[in-house]
């Protein structure tokens, strides 16, 4: 990722449309920066050479973590759920 374009910063907030049942990304979006102000983000367009504000986009490796954690949560729900059933059975 050398190349700072407004596609891997940080601040890019890409549009997704759906395409049948599946979801696809654009390949457009607006700039979420704060110090942008409100006319100077309207008239930039997307995917251009990143700006003064461009800044490494981590928000990949935060996601990955949440969705590695919650996948754990759910293993710990199952499995729970599957010691309740196998109790029930043995019950009966």
């Amino acid at each position: 990722m050398d190349e700072k374009t407004c596609e891997n910063c940080k601040y890019f907030c890409c549009y997704y449309v759906k395409v049948n049942a599946h979801i696809r990304r654009a390949g457009v979006g607006h700039c979420i920066c704060p110090e942008l102000s409100r006319k100077r983000n309207k008239d930039r367009k997307a995917l251009d050479a990143g700006c003064e504000f461009w800044a490494a986009d981590d928000r990949e490796e935060k996601r990955r973590e949440l969705i590695k954690e919650a996948l754990w949560q759910t293993v710990k729900r199952i499995e729970e759920i599957a010691a309740i059933m196998e109790e029930e059975r043995a019950e009966k």
